[in-house]
C-alpha cells in the first residue's frame, strides 16, 4: 500500500510513496518539487474534490505550495498538516486534505509538477524503491 503522486496536467501516476521508506521524500530526482495542492472534500462518494491550489489569488503569495522558481517542497506529512491549516483558516474551520484528483489547470502552473494526492497507489505500482525518480532529502 502506498500514496499516489500524480502529475499535475494528466492524472497519471508517476510514483507511489510507501510508508517506511518515502517519509523524506519532497521532489524528484530530476528536479521538480512534488507540489502541494489542497482540496475541500467532497460528500458525495466517489466525486471530485474542489481543488484549492491558491488561496485569494493565483500568485506566488497565494498559491499554497510556493510559485516557481520558489516552490515550497513538503513531505506527505508536512503536506496533510498544511492542507489542514490552510482548511482551519480559510474555510469556516473545516480542514482541508490532500485532493482525490490532480487538480489540472486549476492554477499555480501546478500542472508542470508532479502533485501530492490522498489517494492510494494503483495495484500496478512498482513496490521497490525508485532510487533513479526521488531525491531524499535530510
Amino acid at each position: 500500500a502506498g500514496i499516489r503522486v500524480m502529475d499535475g496536467a494528466t492524472g497519471n501516476e508517476l510514483a507511489c510513496l510507501r510508508q517506511g521508506r518515502d517519509e523524506r521524500t519532497a521532489s524528484v530526482s530530476w528536479g521538480l518539487t512534488i507540489a502541494l495542492q489542497c482540496c475541500e472534500e467532497s460528500s458525495t462518494p466517489g466525486a471530485l474534490d474542489t481543488c484549492h491550489r491558491y488561496i485569494g489569488s493565483n500568485t506566488a503569495q497565494g498559491c499554497v505550495g510556493g510559485m516557481r522558481p520558489n516552490m515550497r517542497e513538503f513531505t506527505y506529512a508536512q503536506a496533510v498538516t498544511e492542507c489542514a491549516r490552510l482548511g482551519i483558516e480559510h474555510n469556516s474551520g473545516k480542514p482541508y486534505v490532500l485532493c482525490n484528483h490532480h487538480c489540472g489547470l486549476k492554477g499555480c502552473l501546478y500542472n508542470e509538477f508532479p502533485v501530492y494526492t490522498r489517494l492510494p497507489c494503483t495495484p500496478t505500482s512498482r513496490s521497490a524503491p525508485l532510487p533513479t525518480r526521488w531525491q531524499i532529502f535530510g
